[in-house]
């Protein structure tokens, strides 16, 4: 405003923009101040929230924790400091002035530990000697009995270490153990008395059938001079029925040994020079007259390009492909069966050969569910169908073991009521070709 030369006095209007500029700046700085600070309240709430959650289940953790120990504390081992964290021990709270890890524990072992049990305890407890045991592992403990007649396990955990990796603060864990002791106590006696019952009934087993086998073999011995010597068809009829009755019974006794042995871990693997057509011929004729007696025809095939003299346990191999081609001729009433032998050159080794062995038949068959049931001793499958066929149930779980120890496995592929291939292939160091 100013005053004329007339008196009159004159105003100088502003623009209303330029006076409420500077509030309206004013107040949009107040409203992001103000959103601001409502954002950080809201996210510090949020993370102190979260905080709070954390928190408390952590508390539920230890204390579900705590539940299963009966003292908890923390041992720093450089500074030589103990912590009660929570105890239910009055001989903890007898030592409560003193801060001296190494002190305390020592005296409390001392009064807890049974004369038996505390030099060992002694040893573990020694903070000298915690950090280089706890060096590379996080956690070491041990087991001790009370004198009130309880055992108690202590663990010491590493909850902190240096940045050069040396253990600093440890978390002691006691816990009462009593109870499980004395379940596992129980269960090792259990164990220990199924152990030596199966080791007596395999001796009892073994005594029985060298004690059973050598009259038998005197009996079959007499039985082969009456066929060698004998003109009477009448005689010679019996001798073939004490002969076949004869070889079975003991070929079901030497199935006994055989897994009696096996069980007891008694069998070696001996390994020699064999020819593989003797070995062959010789499967060729044991199986002739079972062959015979049923009607069934055995087809034979070898590889012609197969070696001709190999390395390994041929009395073993031979056993093997014995209660394969005998199980075959057991479960087929019509038909043939099939005994094949190939190999398989293996590559980076030209001195060793892959044997593979196949005996199959068109005998009953097998269901699918019952082949995981083969190997297991004493099964027999189906045994209403097949109540007449004779046998202990062990020859194919004598047979898989066997080859087991051999570095192989007994393979099988089987339709119900058509027939059953079993095969395995070995591995075989060769002599000649």
């Amino acid at each position: 405003m100013s005053v004329t030369e007339t008196n009159w006095r004159c105003f100088s209007v502003k623009n209303a923009t330029s006076i409420f500029s500077p509030l309206k700046l004013l107040l949009w700085l107040t409203i992001a101040v103000l959103a601001l600070v409502v954002l950080l309240l809201s996210y510090i709430m949020t993370k102190a929230y979260k905080q709070y959650l954390m928190s408390t289940q952590l508390n539920k953790r230890l204390a579900s924790i705590s539940n299963i120990y009966v003292g908890m504390y923390e041992v720093d081992i450089i500074n030589d400091r103990f912590e009660t964290i929570k105890h239910s021990s009055t001989f903890i709270s007898r030592h409560q002035n003193e801060k001296r890890a190494s002190v305390i524990m020592e005296s409390v072992v001392r009064e807890v530990a049974d004369k038996s049990s505390l030099a060992d305890v002694i040893r573990f407890i020694t903070v000298k000697t915690l950090g280089e045991r706890l060096r590379n592992t996080d956690t070491t403990s041990t087991e001790f009995y009370t004198v009130t007649h309880k055992w108690i396990r202590l663990r010491f955990i590493v909850s902190y270490r240096e940045p050069d990796g040396t253990p600093s603060r440890l978390l002691l864990l006691a816990k009462d153990i009593t109870r499980e002791k004395t379940e596992r106590d129980a269960l090792l006696n259990v164990s220990e008395r199924a152990i030596a019952a199966n080791e007596a009934k395999s001796q009892f087993l073994s005594n029985m059938s060298h004690e059973i086998r050598t009259p038998i073999n005197t009996v079959l011995g007499m039985n082969e001079m009456i066929l060698r010597e004998s003109q009477d068809n009448y005689i010679l009829t019996y001798s073939e029925n004490i002969k076949a009755a004869g070889s079975a019974l003991l070929g079901l006794i030497n199935n006994i040994l055989d897994y009696s042995k096996l069980e007891s871990g008694k069998i070696e693997i001996t390994p020699v020079e064999y020819e593989l057509s003797a070995l062959v011929n010789e499967m060729s004729n044991m199986i002739g007259p079972l062959l015979k007696s049923k009607g069934l025809a055995l087809s034979t095939s070898v590889d012609e390009t197969a070696p001709k003299v190999l390395y390994g346990d041929e009395n073993r191999l031979k056993q093997v492909i014995a209660n394969l081609l005998t199980n075959a001729v057991k479960y087929t009433e019509r038909g043939s069966v099939t005994f094949s032998i190939g190999f398989q050159e293996i590559e980076n080794a030209p001195n060793h050969v892959m044997l593979c062995v196949a005996v199959k038949d068109s005998g009953i068959g097998i269901k699918p569910e019952d082949i995981e049931k083969l190997f297991q001793k004493f099964e027999r499958l189906d045994e209403k169908r097949n109540r007449n066929i004779e046998g202990t149930g062990l020859g194919l779980p004598i047979a898989q073991n066997l080859l087991c120890m051999m570095g192989s496995s007994l393979k099988v592929e089987s339709v119900y009521g058509l027939g059953s291939k079993f095969y395995f292939r070995l591995r075989q160091r060769v002599i000649k070709w």
